[in-house]
């Protein structure tokens, strides 16, 4: 009786089609099994049907450690005020340091009056130099520093190309110039190491620590300010003994918007910079591995362990996505 039924299902689904008879099929307890080479289907005696499929996962591969360290680093930074009543930012000061040399820019002087003006002459100014093929990093790239050097850029003559992660955070840009034919990347210090710089630069112990500024003080219309230091309310994080400090500083001197702005602004590229400095040599000298290389602290991660722990024969599968770097 078994038999006849389920030869009456065989009939059935060959006639609809679901099954040829040059194809394997194995007549079980449950019903009618076809096998595929990474695919069986399963007929069962009550008309519905179970897929069983094998994946064929990549196996993990073990990676090579750097062959020369990379000291090719550079930071670059634009401080901001908000310019109208909708809060859009724009850039009224910006710099980059590398190996040395150090270029800071404001709005108003040497010619430059625009956000985008600016932002432009900042590239410049590296394309003028000795740091094609380096990396710069600036602190919070994803998700500030990117749009305005891409709003900027596109304006000009330079190529802009992104790479943006599945949350739409920018986590690396490669500039090149249409004139010169150079080229830099630029990525993202907040993605490699986590935390606030001011934060980050006392665990460093850095010789340059984080400034105080009150951002909220800053717009077009007192961008030429100079006078007394600004309210405390003005400054976030600042101890009212910090400020008291502050005021004593400058008790025979006046406060200058563009100078006391380019100064927080060389302190901050002078930490981020002595940051990735220190923090690139412990890894490089610990494990073989630049971290230029790698976008993430996740990405770099993995490769740590691919490079220095991970053999081939433990055939680890890869079950999603590609390496991260």
């Amino acid at each position: 009786m078994i038999m006849y039924i389920l030869c009456k299902i065989i009939i059935m689904l060959f006639i609809n089609g679901l099954i040829l008879f040059k194809e394997r099929l194995v007549v079980c307890i449950k019903g009618v099994l076809r096998n595929f080479n990474d695919l069986s289907i399963l007929f069962k005696m009550d008309g519905t049907y179970e897929i069983n499929a094998r994946y064929r996962f990549d196996s993990l591969v073990s990676a090579p450690m750097s062959p020369v360290y990379n000291k090719s680093i550079g930071c670059i930074d634009f401080e901001t005020y908000t310019c109208d009543s909708t809060g859009r930012p724009e850039v009224y000061a910006g710099g980059w340091v590398s190996n040395g040399e150090f270029h800071t820019f404001i709005l108003g002087s040497d010619g430059i009056n625009s956000s985008h003006q600016l932002v432009e002459r900042l590239f410049n100014s590296i394309f003028e130099s000795k740091y094609s093929k380096y990396t710069f990093y600036a602190h919070n790239l994803a998700n500030f520093d990117s749009i305005f050097i891409i709003d900027a850029l596109s304006r000009y003559d330079y190529d802009v190309k992104c790479i943006v992660k599945d949350n739409n955070n920018i986590v690396s840009l490669t500039i090149s110039s249409k004139v010169r034919k150079l080229q830099i990347n630029i990525l993202d210090s907040a993605l490699m190491i986590k935390g606030s710089l001011r934060v980050i630069a006392k665990s460093f112990k850095c010789d340059k620590q984080k400034g105080y500024f009150p951002y909220n003080f800053v717009n077009k219309e007192s961008l030429n300010y100079v006078g007394s230091v600004p309210a405390k309310s003005y400054y976030n994080d600042l101890s009212l003994s910090d400020y008291n400090n502050l005021c004593l500083e400058f008790k025979n001197k006046n406060w200058s918007v563009k100078q006391e702005s380019l100064k927080y602004l060389e302190l901050d590229l002078l930490s981020l910079l002595e940051i990735l400095l220190k923090f690139s040599k412990i890894v490089y000298d610990e494990y073989g591995l630049n971290i230029t290389d790698f976008k993430t602290i996740s990405g770099l991660s993995l490769h740590i362990y691919l490079s220095n722990f991970y053999e081939n024969k433990y055939n680890i599968k890869l079950i999603k996505g590609s390496l991260e770097k």
